[in-house]
């Protein structure tokens, strides 16, 4: 049981400190050392580019919100299209689109920019389901 324990404390640890490099890398090698390789890509990958969710605050100085979008909840939003790019959602939330559009999502709006998860480890299980169907659509050295 220690398994599911540890993936648990390195989530809690992400949701305490989202920003913590070393967290996100160790994850990684937990995946490797758990057989799941492509986990442990994936997680590479988002830190080697400085990706992980943003926590949505009705203060967060977004130039578009709505009573249906959740406090607290994590999102990974979409770059590379032109339409929500200026809604103030930082940087480090933007997945290449061919990522994004393979995350599952939580409610339908139209047009969505981003996909929203109450928690940091269903955030990061999103993008790690989503990784091999993006990885099989893009060049290997994306």
């Amino acid at each position: 049981m220690a398994e599911p324990r540890a993936l648990e404390a390195f989530y809690f640890a992400l949701d305490e400190s989202p920003d913590d490099p070393v967290t996100t890398l160790a994850l990684a090698d937990w995946y490797d050392e758990q057989g799941d390789g492509p986990a442990a890509e994936c997680l590479r990958w988002a830190h080697a580019r400085q990706r992980r969710p943003f926590r949505y605050d009705k203060s967060a100085n977004l130039t578009a919100s709505s009573k249906r979008w959740h406090e607290g909840w994590l999102w990974w939003a979409v770059e590379g299209r032109g339409y929500g790019a200026d809604w103030g959602h930082p940087r480090e939330c933007r997945l290449p689109h061919e990522l994004w559009d393979e995350l599952p999502h939580t409610f339908h709006a139209t047009p969505a920019v981003f996909k929203e998860y109450p928690t940091s480890r269903a955030a990061y299980e999103a993008l790690l389901a989503a990784w091999p169907r993006y990885r099989r659509r893009v060049r290997p050295s994306s």
